[in-house]
């Protein structure tokens, strides 16, 4: 394992290392968005990764208009250069590099079974706008994933002995946004209640 960083807290050390064992969380969650990709690969498989090619207008163009008609969708952009980062791109490509980084598909689920999801007889402006920020945030944690930003913790004592508590998977390099600092305390909180009560 490799250590990220420290924390101290109450006189114990949150140890955070990167998780070498991270799951893909498009082949192993469940998610609302399907990703359909420009190109396939070993590495980027699961229930939710698909083809692009399966929104083929007959012409080897993606049908924009079947998608606008039938599903609430977003374009999905990718750099890659010593590895792969992605990001979704309302307004085109986020990224400044045109040479490493373009479109890499789209990330989009059928609005009927949306309607069914959510048991909704439409889908407003306002409930189009949260799919699309689900969209985003399941786009943002696949992006962490291949980027190697998942992180887990060990806990030390005040005496440098490593505790029992550790846990994983928490995808995102600010651990107080990704909830990481915050389980970590609150174990070394109850170690600390449990030692009082002893």
């Amino acid at each position: 394992m490799e250590l990220h960083e420290t924390e101290e807290y109450k006189g114990y050390t949150i140890n955070i290392y990167y998780d070498e064992c991270a799951e893909n969380p498009f082949a192993n969650w469940d998610m609302l968005g399907i990703l359909y990709q420009n190109r396939r690969s070993a590495s980027m498989c699961g229930k939710y990764l698909q083809l692009l090619k399966d929104f083929d207008d007959g012409n080897g163009n993606v049908d924009w208009n079947r998608l606008e008609r039938d599903y609430i969708w977003l374009r999905v952009y990718c750099y890659e250069h010593g590895g792969i980062c992605l990001s979704c791109g309302r307004e085109g490509n986020p990224f400044s590099d045109p040479w490493d980084s373009g479109l890499y598909g789209i990330i989009a689920r059928r609005k009927d079974e949306i309607r069914d999801e959510y048991g909704w007889k439409r889908i407003t402006k306002e409930r189009k706008e949260k799919i699309l920020g689900y969209f985003e945030s399941e786009i943002k944690v696949l992006s962490d994933y291949y980027e190697g930003n998942v992180f887990g913790y060990t806990i030390t004592d005040p005496d440098g002995e490593e505790t029992d508590d550790s846990c994983w998977g928490f995808y995102g390099s600010d651990h107080e946004e990704s909830g990481l600092l915050d389980q970590a305390r609150c174990a070394i909180d109850y170690m600390i209640r449990s030692s009082d009560a002893a």
